[in-house]
């Protein structure tokens, strides 16, 4: 593979937009670590995963004046944020605490 072909803009594009969606999904798995510390419910969780994962995108777009932000054009950041939530929303709760045992 020569090194013109891997600096295509195709490829190129392919990476940027692959770096963009692990942003946005690593943004929206810490808006849920921070959702479980705060005991949210789901609902909770998937609204904290969802501002936390397109939020800097969103802000990135429109202080660059880059056009209407990708975030709301592609539903695949959508989809990433919420989907990859749902599943740790269910495994999210803490446990509830353990009554402490007495000695006697």
């Amino acid at each position: 593979m020569s090194v013109a072909r891997s600096l295509s803009p195709e490829s190129l594009t392919e990476l940027t937009r692959a770096l963009d969606l692990s942003g946005v999904f690593a943004n929206g798995t810490l808006g849920g670590v921070l959702a479980r510390t705060r005991r949210l419910d789901l609902f909770g969780f998937l609204v904290i995963g969802v501002v936390s994962g397109l939020g800097g995108g969103i802000l990135r777009d429109t202080l660059l004046q880059h056009g209407t932000p990708v975030a709301l054009t592609d539903y695949t950041y959508l989809t990433v944020s919420t989907c990859f939530r749902i599943r740790p929303g269910r495994s999210a709760r803490a446990p509830a605490p353990s009554s402490p045992r007495r000695t006697t």
